[in-house]
């Protein structure tokens, strides 16, 4: 991070510096506030051994991902190309629509991360099928005013999360959502062999945890 820039520059070199990111690589970010003025979509194919890591460089000082307008995401993962073996680790995001979104994606890590005050949903992953997820010791807190979930996995359209796990995190404070909406965690129809456990999820506007059927998926 240059303190001589402004958010929004800074934002741009992350933008760059991510982009560039190969299997086995990780990007170290330091502490400041990177608003990211263009469409951040993490895409690539990592591998088991060699995964594609962005971190926090002093856990103790998350490093602030933003956008600099409310109509889209912060961060998109698998939006443009496929995302295989991703690991997010210790990061903070804000403002923007959705805060953490996923599409074509498998085997993604987010830990210890802070998702707060968008103005929409916390992680969504409702657009296309995804598996392997492991969602762990983050806490998501008023995610946003539209349909506001903390994590709304799985979608109407058909679309599943499977071979998952939900773990440890911290979901509160989603009563901003609209009527009839604002899960903490919403798994949704069709979704099977996920394990959800040792959330602690609270005053939320719809049920703190709502699972639906496997769809007969097992």
């Amino acid at each position: 991070h240059d303190a001589a820039l402004s958010p929004v520059q800074n934002g741009a070199r992350l933008h760059q510096a991510i982009a560039a990111l190969a299997p086995g690589r990780g990007l170290a970010i330091g502490p400041g506030t990177w608003s990211v003025p263009n469409r951040l979509d993490l895409n690539g194919i990592g591998s088991e051994t060699a995964p594609i890591w962005l971190f926090a460089l002093d856990p103790q000082q998350r490093p602030v991902i933003t956008r600099p307008d409310a109509g889209q995401n912060v961060v998109n993962v698998g939006s443009n190309a496929p995302a295989r073996y991703w690991v997010l680790r210790d990061l903070e995001l804000t403002g923007g629509s959705d805060l953490l979104r996923l599409y074509d994606v498998a085997h993604l890590w987010v830990d210890r991360c802070h998702l707060h005050d968008g103005h929409g949903v916390g992680i969504a992953a409702n657009t296309l099928s995804t598996h392997h997820l492991w969602i762990t010791r983050n806490e998501i807190e008023r995610p946003g005013p539209g349909t506001g979930e903390g994590m709304y996995l799985g979608g109407t359209n058909g679309a599943s999360v499977s071979y998952s796990v939900v773990a440890f995190n911290h979901v509160h404070d989603t009563r901003a959502a609209m009527p009839g909406q604002g899960d903490g965690i919403e798994l949704k129809q069709g979704s099977h062999h996920n394990w959800i456990l040792g959330n602690h999820v609270h005053d939320c506007r719809n049920p703190c945890i709502l699972v639906y059927g496997t769809g007969g998926n097992g």
